[in-house]
């Protein structure tokens, strides 16, 4: 059965590629004589892949172009054809490029999150600040009403019905974030924590713009090696929270508790003491405390300084744009007037 055959069930635009494939594949055999080669010989087939998608990567040719593309093409014409290659085999013996790069993000280190906190509009500096010490998911961030805190515990804390186990938790709060908050709420005792003009939640894609927008700003954020995500991004916040506690030495089931998992066996019997509740708490507040009083002060003095600076640096360079118009305008009168 001769290639022709494959080829009719083909769409005319896709059979100049894939004859380009068959060529690269045979390597200047005839391919008549190649496909009955590899039926007799199970391992020439499986070094001829090989071969094939080592060729593909020296051209310099897109993962998803090789994987999604090539690759899959030669699958359908050696099942059209009865050959069966041993896939396992050519997986150890060169890597098959993915077709999507694995996303790669980090959390964000404290003196990163002063800059965010400082640098951002104060109301969504509080928020990414609540986030960085709660552990909150974006929508229970934005779904947060007044009616959750509750500032009359010893800690602190915030009630959340998460939304993967349908249970209460309770994340106690710093005392500095506590003092943020109600500053932020001025009196105010029900409602949504951050509600639009309209008194609805905010929209989740505006706070992951805003956050985006932010480290760009601030030149501490970067792309991911795959090319479609972000390396910091409003999710990394609560990669942060768990990020502290652990290296703070937190009861790891504790921790878990805080940020909403469930625990399934291990969950089924820990019933922390609350003695042991405050002591695992004191060691988290020291590791998600953001700001000493002196850092803060100065930290803000840090900021205003730089935006001074920035502004600065726009004043100069506005300058040098009017100045070389004026030289471009002088060279070009001085020009006309040489007969030039």
């Amino acid at each position: 059965m001769g290639v022709e055959k494959f080829l009719e069930r083909l769409p005319s635009i896709r059979r100049r590629p894939f004859i380009r494939l068959l060529r690269t594949w045979c390597d200047g055999m005839d391919i008549n004589a190649f496909l009955e080669r590899c039926r007799r010989d199970q391992e020439f087939l499986n070094e001829s892949v090989v071969d094939l998608v080592e060729r593909l990567k020296m051209e310099g040719l897109a993962p998803k172009t090789i994987t999604g593309f090539y690759l899959a093409f030669l699958k359908r014409f050696l099942r059209f054809y009865g050959l069966k290659p041993d896939w396992d085999i050519i997986r150890a013996r060169c890597e098959i490029p993915r077709t999507r790069a694995l996303k790669v993000d980090r959390a964000p280190s404290v003196s990163e999150l002063r800059r965010m906190i400082l640098a951002a509009p104060p109301r969504i500096g509080l928020m990414i600040h609540l986030m960085a010490v709660t552990g909150l998911r974006v929508h229970e961030l934005l779904n947060l009403k007044v009616e959750n805190l509750d500032f009359t515990c010893d800690p602190p804390v915030v009630r959340i019905v998460s939304a993967k186990t349908g249970k209460i938790r309770e994340i106690p709060l710093t005392r500095e974030i506590v003092e943020r908050i109600r500053k932020y709420l001025n009196g105010r005792s029900e409602g949504l924590l951050f509600p639009t003009r309209a008194g609805k939640p905010m929209l989740k894609n505006y706070l992951v713009t805003a956050f985006k927008r932010l480290t760009l700003k601030l030149g501490i954020n970067q792309r991911d090696p795959s090319g479609r995500g972000w390396m910091l991004h409003p999710y990394s916040l609560r990669k942060f929270f768990k990020t502290r506690l652990e290296e703070a030495g937190v009861n790891s089931l504790i921790i878990e508790t805080w940020m909403g998992h469930d625990l399934n066996v291990s969950g089924a019997y820990f019933r922390p003491s609350r003695k042991m509740i405050l002591e695992e708490w004191e060691k988290a507040e020291r590791a998600l405390t953001i700001f000493a009083e002196e850092d803060e002060d100065k930290a803000i003095e840090n900021v205003r300084r730089i935006e001074e600076l920035e502004a600065e640096i726009a004043e100069m360079k506005r300058a040098l744009s009017h100045l070389l118009t004026r030289l471009r305008e002088s060279h070009n009168r001085l020009g006309a007037s040489s007969g030039l």
